[in-house]
């Protein structure tokens, strides 16, 4: 509801309830922590199917930058409450999963550096059907990075050298059809360079960048057919991807300027971006922070990624999935608008400080890497997946309490009752000792109602109504 209005109450409404004193409107979730392998205390949640298919990695040690170290990596996938280590062996220490679907495929794969010789080299992998499928020929140097339902893979082949980390220099997007099928390359829309793919929707669209000669311009771009489509650069940007896509077509992404010649180019932005009917949105980044990077995107439009307070390295997106949890990063939920800490978002997370949101499903669960700590017991990193709680649902809203004909305008002071469901987490109603100051409560049984950023004063709340005065 906005201010209290004279004429035309339901056209104001933009009512804001929720128990505990949140608005409706704000998304809340509930926390899992996935646990752990044997002997390998450390886990970060990469990849998440739209049935709840979660995949990861674990390690023996806390915080390890797997770019930077070698360090012995199992993948694992979690599905129906258990967590199975795929034993994926074959690449080189530091491999990670990058996505699942609802089928249990699951791809990823290890990127190993060189920064003394300025080189690298990609080692891909590919569980199916309950084993793990050696890559040969072009896959061989894929760094596999989305796998949808209908069995589509895509990735991007990564070049690694020449005295800059630039990983889009001749790097080739591939889409491949895991049962059987052509590879089939993923050209950009001008000659002469080369291409990303990051994500893909069930629908075989993709998300990635088509990439100048020599990487000078890297272009967000969707591939739909094999056709590519350049999307818009944010303003004041010079170089953007899309990562992610949903069936509607809308796309999460990084805009950014980046000088990939320096391990850490204190001068680099970036910025988490919406792409959507032919604009570019900057989605911004948390308070006290300087750069984001969007990885996911689901079908009601929702955005998750991470904010930092630092400048964005050579990695962008790809930081979540190799880099460990910190304090620098903080995982964000882009809804109805807004950035959020998804920390500040649960109901149950005491404890918890989450760095990485690497996907949401259209279910809204996500899944992400977070540092957690017991009380008296030292900070151990985890694989989260979080669960949405559902939220207040107005259906009507009747003013001057119960009148016949009912009254649809509100004036101050005016009296009106809301109507819905998941109102209240009980039934509540006023006693003197609610009354301070002669002054109604603002909260009444854990339950709030917000006109703009003023509580109003409550009479009775339940599940199915609430009683209020404007």
């Amino acid at each position: 509801m906005a201010a209290p209005q004279t004429s035309g109450l339901f056209p104001f409404i933009t009512l804001l309830l929720a128990a505990g004193s949140v608005a409706a409107q704000t998304p809340r979730f509930t926390i899992q922590d996935l646990g752990t392998l044997p002997d390998l205390p450390s886990c970060n949640g990469t990849a998440l199917s739209q049935s709840g298919n979660v995949a990861g990695y674990c390690t023996a040690t806390l915080g390890q930058d797997l770019l930077l170290n070698s360090q012995a990596t199992h993948v694992f996938l979690y599905s129906k409450g258990a967590m199975k280590d795929l034993n994926v062996t074959f690449p080189p220490t530091g491999v990670v999963a990058t996505a699942v679907n609802d089928s249990g495929v699951v791809v990823g794969g290890a990127l190993t550096l060189d920064l003394v010789d300025v080189s690298g080299s990609v080692s891909p992998f590919i569980y199916q059907n309950g084993a793990v499928q050696p890559a040969s020929g072009p896959l061989e140097s894929l760094l596999p990075l989305g796998v949808n339902n209908a069995g589509q893979m895509i990735g991007t082949s990564l070049e690694i050298g020449s005295s800059t980390l630039n990983y889009f220099v001749n790097s080739k997007a591939l889409l491949d059809p895991l049962s059987g099928g052509t590879l089939t390359q993923l050209i950009g829309p001008t000659s002469g360079g080369g291409s990303a793919a990051f994500g893909i929707n069930s629908n075989g669209v993709v998300a990635g960048a088509s990439v100048g000669q020599n990487a000078t311009n890297i272009t967000p771009t969707l591939w739909q057919n094999l056709t590519p489509q350049a999307l818009p650069l944010l303003a004041n940007f010079q170089q953007g991807i899309a990562t992610a896509i949903n069936d509607s077509g809308a796309a999460a992404g990084v805009a950014f300027t980046l000088n990939f010649e320096a391990l850490h180019d204190t001068t680099g932005k970036s910025r988490a971006v919406l792409f959507d009917n032919g604009s570019v949105t900057d989605l911004g980044v948390l308070q006290g922070d300087v750069s984001s990077a969007a990885s996911s995107i689901n079908n009601s439009g929702s955005v998750v990624g991470f904010s930092t307070n630092q400048p964005p390295d050579f990695t962008l997106q790809l930081a979540s999935l190799f880099y460990p949890p910190a304090a620098n990063y903080h995982a964000f939920i882009y809804s109805g608008g807004k950035m959020y800490d998804l920390t500040n978002q649960l109901v149950n997370g005491t404890g918890w400080k989450l760095s990485f949101a690497t996907q949401i499903n259209n279910a809204g669960q996500i899944v992400g890497t977070g540092l957690f700590a017991a009380p008296g017991a030292d900070t151990v990193q985890r694989a989260f997946l979080l669960t949405p709680v559902p939220g207040p649902t107005i259906n009507s809203v009747v003013g001057a309490g119960f009148s016949t004909p009912s009254v649809t305008t509100i004036s101050p002071n005016g009296l009106f009752t809301i109507f819905g469901t998941a109102l209240a987490s009980g039934t509540a109603g006023l006693t003197a000792s609610d009354i301070v100051n002669n002054q109604l409560p603002t909260n009444l049984g854990g339950t709030c109602v917000e006109s703009g950023t003023t509580k109003l004063g409550l009479f009775y709340v339940s599940a199915g109504q609430v009683n209020a005065l404007a």
